[in-house]
């Protein structure tokens, strides 16, 4: 059940209690999907509260069928036929463990093994337990690791998933250079990062209003038929500040059998990166380019989807799709990448040609390109439709249809204090001010007209100093503006730190695009879902003054790590979900 603690600085959040059936409230989303599921057949000894039917792991493999999905896990077998198709990554993929033990495949997926997931399986689909010889025998098998081929990464990305790998940079290093240097940048990836020779790369081009069936194009092809163009970009994925380490304490969300990367920090880098425009490339092929972009409607020429080379256990490819319109925009910037910060594409990138949509969510910058089709419609395959959809008030991603809601595209205002980061802690000896940094962006080629910073709370604001050193014309402003700005400390504070008494703070920014959009305070009804798609509130930085260190002395938390044996994905000041 959702858990609510009212903190004194949030006592007067508006949204929390009369939210509490949408804003903080995937549990009642979940709980009402439940209680509405379709009645499953349990072998239940009613004569004890828990006595559950012995049956065998014979009978458990005749169910492994998408009519009939049963599953083992530690001794109990759980029917997940009603689930399988919401099943974030895919239903093919859950298919496979089907008349299985899911132990095995926990291991190489280790993000499975939280409270939530055991604990919604045990409540919600458990339907017998194994015999004890047959319990031991169910988990007696391996599978193939395909994540034995993935790069090296730097040791400055926290890992907050190992496979498939998802890490984000130390949140402090995002203000020591304008351009995010290749090797901290955030990753997300959603397979296994596919092993590719440039020499024997190529992609194709295929469906309506072009002059041929198919067009293939080397990497050399690219460098040699087109002109290349550099694209300043803000890089961010689509479930974005979903651990605050403020509001963490104002609800605790039940997130049932979904489980999401809960990142520390957005996840958000900014690049230079160069290749060629995709509007060259379908011009090239011959699609009218110019009298779609007059207003020309084509029936059969509507959206672009690009498949990727990298692949899940089943061959399901990773894809992505945009409308046509903004496919070729001569204003929109859509790029075929082949160098980040003029070097080749690293391989967690998407070497060695990968798609840049300046403007939208990140995961449909499809990386290791290996199809463009031009379409009426969507692929109806598209991997990302379960999980970077936008739900309407009442409706959650695991229930609804595709068309119920809208896939995310566009990345609204926000903000991020990087220095001081989270839970470090300042020297307070003679200090007189807190010297703040952080990054601001905002989606479309909005640009920042102004971020403001507090050092209370929220309580009061001053205005910060904008940084960009590169120029972007109006509406074509993809790259992130840093800010800069020092705050005298209040005389409470001072006064506290005099009598050597140690003051936690609590810092917030807000940014202000150019359009006049404005980070919201607290989380609302504008992106109330089960997965916080699009979360955009004003992000909080609770620090420590030690009144025992000397102005200058900064200390930073430990950086996270992934570590299975342990349980846990974090230190303490880094928790994020409980593990068993």
């Amino acid at each position: 059940m959702a858990t609510f603690k009212l903190p004194l600085q949030t006592i007067l959040w508006k949204y929390v209690v009369p939210a509490t059936t949408v804003s903080a409230g995937s549990y009642y989303y979940y709980q009402s999907k439940f209680n509405n599921m379709p009645t499953i057949k349990a072998y239940y000894d009613s004569s004890h509260p828990q006595a559950w039917e012995k049956i065998t792991l014979e009978e458990v493999q005749k169910h492994s069928s998408q009519n009939s999905l049963w599953v083992t896990f530690k001794g109990s077998v759980y029917d997940l036929t009603q689930y399988a198709n919401k099943h974030p990554g895919l239903q093919s993929r859950l298919l496979l463990a089907a008349g299985h033990d899911l132990e095995p495949y926990f291991n190489v997926y280790d993000l499975h093994f939280h409270n939530h997931i055991i604990e919604s399986l045990n409540e919600n689909f458990k339907i017998a337990e194994l015999t004890e010889d047959d319990a031991l025998k169910a988990k007696s098998f391996d599978i193939p690791d395909p994540y034995v081929h993935e790069p090296k990464r730097s040791s400055h990305l926290m890992v907050l998933q190992p496979k498939p790998f998802i890490g984000e940079p130390k949140l402090f290093l995002l203000t020591d250079n304008y351009f995010t240097p290749n090797h901290i940048h955030y990753v997300v990836n959603h397979n296994p990062v596919p092993l590719i020779d440039e020499n024997d790369y190529e992609f194709t081009v295929t469906g309506n209003g072009i002059n041929k069936i198919e067009y293939s194009f080397t990497l050399n092809d690219l460098k040699t038929k087109f002109d290349k163009v550099d694209v300043a970009c803000t890089s961010q994925g689509v479930s974005y500040k979903t651990k605050d380490s403020d509001l963490d304490e104002v609800i605790e969300r039940d997130r049932s059998l979904t489980m999401h990367p809960t990142f520390l920090s957005c996840a958000v880098s900014n690049a230079k990166w160069s290749g060629v425009r995709l509007r060259d490339v379908l011009k090239y092929c011959g699609l009218d380019v110019a009298s779609i972009n007059s207003g020309k409607h084509y029936k059969n020429v509507q959206y672009v989807s690009f498949i990727g080379h990298d692949t899940d256990e089943t061959g399901i490819n990773y894809a992505s799709c945009i409308p046509i319109n903004k496919a070729i925009d001569p204003l929109g910037d859509v790029i075929l990448a082949y160098e980040m910060n003029d070097e080749p594409l690293p391989r967690d990138h998407g070497y060695p040609v990968r798609v840049l949509i300046p403007g939208y969510a990140d995961s449909l910058s499809c990386k290791w390109l290996e199809d463009i089709r031009i379409d009426k419609e969507e692929l109806p395959t598209l991997w990302p439709w379960n999980t970077y959809h936008g739900n309407a008030e009442n409706n959650d991603t695991e229930t609804s249809k595709n068309t119920d809601n809208r896939f995310v595209k566009d990345i609204p205002v926000q903000s991020i204090i990087c220095n001081p980061c989270p839970h470090s802690t300042v020297g307070g000896l003679n200090l007189e001010e807190i010297d703040v940094k952080g990054v601001a962006w905002s989606g479309e080629g909005r640009g920042i007209q102004r971020v403001e910073v507090s050092i209370d709370g929220g309580e009061t604001y001053r205005e910060a100093e904008l940084f960009k050193p590169i120029y972007q014309q109006t509406n074509r402003e993809w790259a992130w503006t840093q800010f800069h700005v020092k705050i005298p400390l209040p005389e409470n504070v001072k006064q506290k730190l005099k009598a050597q008494e140690s003051v936690q703070m609590i810092l917030t920014s807000k940014a202000t695009d150019s359009e006049d959009n404005e980070q919201p305070p607290y989380p609302d009804l504008f992106y109330s879902n089960a997965k916080d798609v699009s979360a955009n509130h004003v992000f909080h930085v609770p620090i420590v003054v030690d009144c025992g260190k000397q102005k200058g002395v900064y200390t930073i938390p430990k950086v996270p790590s992934h570590d299975t044996q342990l349980g846990k994905h974090y230190p303490s000041e880094f928790v994020i979900h409980n593990r068993i």
